[in-house]
């Protein structure tokens, strides 16, 4: 029985490291999707700017 109850431990262990992990990954691809967007929208309006500025 305490095999079971040590293997059913590690098991445990084990899925909480793989959820920490993940979440630590799933954080950083958030925080550089955020980055890459946040660059994406300041290209967009400097190619607007740069337009008007053509234009005017």
């Amino acid at each position: 029985m305490q095999i079971v109850r040590l293997f059913k431990e590690s098991i445990l262990f084990q899925s909480r490291q793989a959820a920490l992990a993940l979440q630590t990954e799933f954080a950083q691809w958030d925080r550089l999707s955020d980055e890459a967007l946040v660059e994406f929208e300041k290209r967009l309006l400097r190619r607007e700017a740069d337009g008007d500025a053509h234009t005017s």
